[in-house]
């Protein structure tokens, strides 16, 4: 979406230009071939926010623009109003798909009685690993399913890949 604002705000005259700001550009993946393309759009943003320290200095390298005009923002996710209460479904839940290393997450409790709910968006996330019987994996679950595990997990693991990009606040 910040691109296409900046697409069409460049169409307007200079002195009617509003500012503009670009949030949570996605700077990852198949993206990194279109920075040419993406490196002007961008430019003409008052400011960018990331949402981690360590996202903001690599779009200012991956975009050649300056430090100051990358603004670190935490992300402001809120409770769903419509989550069921906590209970303790005794079960670790890993979920997301943003760089995440469900992979090494799956070897490190292959072997072991420890009950596991890995969401994940395709199977291809696993990176090849075979889950084991302690390891119950789901995909692409909907809001309700999805806010129903979050509520019932004794607690939550975000197995991530090291990157300079911001991965698993929500």
């Amino acid at each position: 979406s910040a691109l296409a604002a900046s697409l069409l705000i460049s169409k307007i005259p200079a002195a009617k230009r509003p500012r503009f700001v670009a949030v949570g550009p996605i700077l990852k993946g198949a993206v990194l071939k279109l920075l040419p393309l993406i490196r002007p759009l961008l430019a003409r943003a008052e400011r960018i926010v990331c949402f981690s320290e360590a996202e903001r200095e690599l779009q200012s390298k991956l975009l050649n623009l300056p430090l100051d005009k990358f603004l670190f923002w935490p992300t402001p996710y809120t409770q769903d109003q419509d989550a069921p209460a906590p209970t303790d479904g005794g079960f670790a839940l890993a979920l997301g798909q943003s760089n995440r290393d469900y992979g090494t997450l799956l070897r490190a409790v292959e072997g072991t009685d420890i009950p596991l709910t890995v969401v994940a968006g395709d199977e291809s996330a696993l990176g090849g690993v075979t889950p084991g019987p302690n390891v119950t994996v789901k995909y692409n679950t909907g809001h309700h399913e999805t806010m129903a595990l979050i509520a019932s997990a004794r607690f939550h693991i975000i197995p991530l890949h090291n990157a300079g990009f911001s991965s698993g606040q929500t």
